[in-house]
């Protein structure tokens, strides 16, 4: 069955203004975990919650769902959290590192853990092959991190890297950036760097001082989003079989022109990839989509751009989603064409497609799901 388009409205509406302070989701398939969190400044106390959420059969009854877990925070924690699912487990990342069953909903790790441990908070963390990883220290990434068991609640071993902004890309693999902002690519089985890209030869926005590098991967391959480059790593080979300078392509020479803008201004901040298919946004007036098909020799399709923020993310059929100035949208994958516009313009900034749904969402409150009904299938497809 291929991917649908959504309705024009969205079927429900979560997070919104009163329910809580900050809010982040995770969407895995159609169930959509929804973290709540309000801090003493603006609410009066520091509590955390936690909601799994079957799209397919909620009422909509967002107040009367029952919460997966729900915690009061130290008063001292400050700042949004951050939500990530690993196999049946929930991770927060942020304020307060927390482990959740999601099967059970039993506390599998919290603050009386990590003070047995010396953790530190804010941190970290990933899990990898059933095992949860924590940094050490996130305000000194070479101190790498610890592996935990969290059935036997004990550390188990530990992984001599400095890296920052991590994610597993494979079974033992992670990739993120080491403490000189190169990227790296770390094998958990070896303990060891598989693969390191010297970041100092891209070029990145004055203000981006970090100089971060955006990444996302298939099985076979890592795609970089390094400044004005997008580079391709072998995951197999640990080498580079491709790098791009997107910045000197047709389609953004013609918006130097069209927006009297520089270069540094139409630097991507996003990356979506799905196979061999990639979609950049960003840029920082103008916004844009640009959407590539890496196995062509010229691999650019199409760019969709305007004066507002753009956002893009591939789908596993013939639909790029994404934002056109806040207003959840759709273009054809092969020709960027406009194919559904959503009914209300939103505040979100972030867009999630699973098995049925759509998902927009912003850190500050604001969820809203629309379900995919109508298939779509592209005239343009090419021809198997």
């Amino acid at each position: 069955m291929s991917v649908g388009i959504p309705k024009n409205k969205a079927s429900y509406n979560l997070a919104g203004k009163g329910v809580c302070d900050y809010a982040d989701c995770i969407l895995v398939d159609d169930d959509l975990y929804v973290l709540y969190e309000n801090v003493a400044a603006r609410s009066g106390e520091n509590v955390l919650w936690i909601k799994k959420i079957n799209l397919n059969t909620f009422d909509g009854r967002e107040e009367k769902h029952p919460d997966l877990f729900r915690k009061h925070l130290r008063p001292e924690l400050e700042g949004a959290s951050t939500l990530h699912v690993g196999g049946n487990n929930v991770l927060v990342e942020g304020r307060e590192g927390l482990v959740i069953s999601s099967t059970d909903r039993a506390l599998i790790l919290d603050e009386e853990v990590c003070a047995i441990e010396k953790w530190k908070s804010p941190m970290e963390n990933f899990f990898s092959d059933n095992s949860y990883f924590r940094s050490s220290d996130v305000n000194d990434p070479a101190k790498g991190y610890d592996i935990f068991d969290v059935e036997r609640k004990v550390i188990t071993g530990h992984l001599d890297c400095d890296l920052s902004f991590v994610k597993p890309i494979s079974k033992w693999l992670i990739a993120g950036q080491r403490k000189n902002t190169n990227l790296a690519i770390f094998s958990i089985k070896d303990n060891c760097y598989v693969f390191e890209l010297d970041n100092s030869r891209y070029r990145y926005r004055s203000q981006d001082t970090l100089r971060i590098i955006r990444f996302a991967s298939t099985e076979e391959s890592l795609f970089a989003l390094c400044g004005d480059a997008l580079v391709v790593v072998d995951l197999e080979k640990f080498s580079v079989v491709k790098e791009l300078n997107y910045l000197d392509s047709n389609f953004l020479q013609k918006l130097l022109v069209k927006y009297d803008c520089s270069k540094a201004d139409l630097l991507a901040s996003s990356i979506s990839v799905e196979r061999f298919g990639v979609v950049l946004s960003g840029g920082f007036n103008p916004g844009y989509v640009l959407c590539l098909d890496m196995i062509k020799e010229n691999p650019y399709i199409w760019l969709n751009d305007g004066y507002d923020d753009m956002l893009g993310v591939c789908s596993k059929e013939d639909i790029v989603f994404g934002l056109d100035n806040r207003r959840p949208t759709a273009w054809d994958k092969f020709t960027g064409e406009k194919i559904w516009v959503a009914s209300a313009r939103g505040m979100a900034n972030n867009v999630q497609v699973g098995r049925g749904w759509l998902v927009c969402s912003q850190v500050a409150g604001y969820i809203a799901c629309y379900q995919l009904k109508k298939s779509f299938v592209s005239p343009y497809r090419p021809a198997v």
